[in-house]
């Protein structure tokens, strides 16, 4: 199913082009005129566009071309509809569009073309993706490096990062510039996003590593962690014999409200999850269960807390809170727990 936007003036053709493509289980929005589908095209991003060249306001020239001067469009597939038969028109119209069709058409070949169309940007979706699924702009920058050496990295909003050999040499931001700029994009989670390895930058006018933004940044977020744990900490005095007893029900009752708070803040939503401080509650817990089963330990990131945690998954499921990572098991516990690759 693609997301297709036609742009036809004449209703019966319109309501013919999106019965046909529907019947495929096509998305499709239809525009009367050029403007309007200019402005529809750039705000929907569609996988493909199919233009009437005699529109009103705007002809299906100037759409097309307008539309490869917006970076984060001039790849996608246009096919022109058209009643000019001569050959400077369909020359003209190559120039721009991908394909173009005749009218009156059959409702096979419009098909045909649009398949066309879209295996071919189909065989491009490698360099495509949401920002939600890969894990952010930073991962999604880390797999990319890996594989092209230059290329623009191109946000739904229009933001663009430039980037030679890793580096970000220009960044577009329309409030932001330089280091700033880039550290604000890293940020982003969500939407979706494309590269372009043909893409030259417009000028070479920095050179910011964009791991090391994120480094610092998850550093930042732990350092200030630790520091709003150790304010909030209580202070620490030896109890009296009289109050042993008192304050260890008390003791209990603050852990399981702690274990409580920590489920509900932590994004892993797993039923039956049991919470600890630290890996050698963990292991009290995984060697209960030793004999039975193994445990598959991964190492999670939580977006609440904006911190490392550690997560046991077998019969039952343990999550070691905050400030845990694969480097914190000791090296006894590798051969009773799977490793993740998570």
């Amino acid at each position: 199913m693609a997301n297709i936007v036609v742009l036809e003036d004449q209703r019966q053709i319109a309501q013919l082009v999106q019965i046909i493509l529907k019947k495929q289980d096509h998305q499709v929005h239809v525009y009367r005129d050029g403007a309007n589908g200019f402005e529809g095209i750039k705000k929907r991003h569609p996988d493909l566009a199919i233009i009437d060249i005699g529109l009103p306001s705007m002809d299906g020239f100037e759409v097309a071309e307008r539309l490869r001067q917006e970076i984060t469009l001039k790849d996608m597939p246009i096919l022109f509809l058209t009643a000019l038969g001569d050959i400077d028109s369909r020359v003209k119209g190559l120039q721009v569009a991908d394909d173009y069709l005749s009218k009156p058409f059959q409702n096979e070949e419009l098909l045909a073309r649009v398949e066309a169309l879209l295996r071919r940007t189909a065989a491009k979706e490698s360099l495509r993706g949401n920002l939600e699924t890969i894990g952010g702009v930073g991962s999604a920058l880390q797999i990319i490096t890996l594989s092209y050496s230059q290329g623009a990295f191109i946000l739904d909003d229009g933001v663009i990062l430039y980037l030679v050999d890793g580096k970000v040499v220009h960044v577009n931001h329309p409030d932001l510039e330089g280091e700033a700029a880039v550290s604000k994009v890293l940020e982003r989670q969500k939407g979706s996003f494309r590269f372009d390895p043909s893409a030259d930058p417009p000028e070479r006018n920095l050179k910011i590593d964009p791991m090391r933004l994120i480094l610092n940044a998850a550093k930042q977020t732990d350092e200030q962690a630790r520091d709003s744990a150790q304010k909030d900490a209580a202070p620490v005095k030896e109890p009296s014999v009289n109050e042993t007893a008192d304050e260890t029900a008390d003791e209990t009752e603050e852990s399981a409200a702690a274990r409580k708070k920590a489920l509900e803040s932590l994004d892993v939503g797993a039923k039956g999850l049991t919470v600890v401080a630290d890996v050698d509650v963990a292991r009290t817990y995984i060697d209960m269960m030793q004999g039975l089963q193994r445990f598959k330990v991964s190492e999670r990131w939580d977006e609440k807390n904006q911190d490392t945690c550690l997560l046991f998954e077998g019969q039952v499921l343990i999550l070691v809170a905050l400030h845990s990572t694969l480097d914190d098991l000791p090296e006894d516990m590798y051969d009773v727990v799977a490793l993740g690759d998570e």
